[in-house]
């Protein structure tokens, strides 16, 4: 008799502790989502660019512009999907009264499929990125009279869209809080840029001028990659 009540009292206790322990381990299988930011750089194809630059008898842009870029990342299963927006970043060239000035700015959507199982520290997954860019080029006087009129007239920006596609692999490192449903992560994005186009056609104003400089923004780039998010129920 006392034997039997304490094989119910075992059985008794699983049947309570199972249902916890199985809950605790669903946010281990079900998906993540992360917002992250990620720095890093480039290296683009901007001979073109600097062609027109040295006409200019200015000094021509680096090819390797800084990156930054903000995202959200979903993992479900093993599948990666992310879409996030970022820039390149140049520094203004200057010689004598002349000055010119290069911005970048795009938008990615990413997939790709994660070797490791779902609940690990790690990801670990090769991806491919389509999406699209807006290049800025200005071309205009160094400095400017305060009162002149014509300021408005003196400055040139141009505006360049374009497609650019890619691929890479990303290796990053999951930390899972120990209570809740929390999780931090760190890693690095590696990879090489496609842009399909020789575009060369520019806007102003709602005009278009063809025949200008194609920078291609193609090439390889590293990111680090820092985010937080949290596990959602599917």
């Amino acid at each position: 008799m006392q034997l039997t009540g304490i094989c119910k009292g075992v059985l008794f206790s699983l049947f309570l502790v199972l249902p916890v322990t199985s809950q605790e381990q669903q946010w281990t299988t079900d998906m993540q989502r992360i917002n992250y930011g990620e720095i890093g750089r480039a290296k683009l194809d901007l001979s073109s660019l600097n062609e027109t630059m040295s006409s200019l008898k200015l000094p021509g842009f680096s090819s390797r512009p800084l990156t930054f870029e903000a995202g959200s990342h979903l993992l479900v299963q093993n599948l990666v999907l992310e879409g996030a927006i970022g820039t390149y970043l140049w520094g203004t060239r200057k010689r004598d009264n002349s000055q010119a000035s290069l911005f970048g700015a795009y938008g990615n959507l990413v997939m790709g499929i994660n070797f490791n199982m779902p609940g690990s520290s790690w990801k670990v997954y090769p991806f491919f990125n389509l999406g699209a860019a807006l290049l800025r080029f200005s071309h205009h006087p160094g400095e400017l009279d305060f009162t002149s009129n014509n300021a408005a007239l003196t400055s040139d920006v141009y505006w360049l869209p374009t497609v650019v596609t890619g691929f890479g692999g990303a290796v990053m490192h999951v930390f899972h809080q120990k209570s809740g449903r929390g999780l931090f992560t760190v890693g690095l994005k590696g990879g090489f840029l496609v842009d399909p186009t020789t575009q060369s056609t520019w806007y102003r104003n709602g005009v278009s001028f063809k025949n200008g400089p194609s920078p291609l923004i193609s090439g390889p780039f590293i990111k680090l990659v820092i985010g937080k998010g949290n596990y959602i129920s599917g």
